[in-house]
């Protein structure tokens, strides 16, 4: 099995996610509801509701993008330190 590069697999979770937070942005400010409901039964049942605001600002979406990149970095980088670390000790 082949090492993989931290950083590549790093970036790669980090702009999927920040892509997933992008998406998720849209359709919360075209389908509100729909979001809420779908965000309830993502959640097993528990209601968010209060959580959801009426509107949100372009920033708050933006931070959101950035937060999930850098936790998307963050989890990637350290799936790939234990990956190779395992693959080590299969090698010896």
């Amino acid at each position: 099995m082949n090492k993989l590069r931290v950083l590549d697999v790093g970036c790669a979770l980090g702009w999927t996610l920040a892509s997933l937070s992008i998406i998720c942005a849209i359709l919360f400010m075209l389908l509100p509801d729909f979001m809420i409901i779908f965000s309830n039964s993502l959640f097993h049942g528990i209601d968010v509701t209060s959580l959801a605001r009426e509107s949100f600002s372009i920033s708050s979406a933006i931070f959101g993008v950035i937060i999930s990149w850098i936790i998307g970095m963050f989890v990637g980088s350290l799936f790939v330190l234990f990956y190779n670390s395992i693959i080590d000790r299969g090698r010896k």
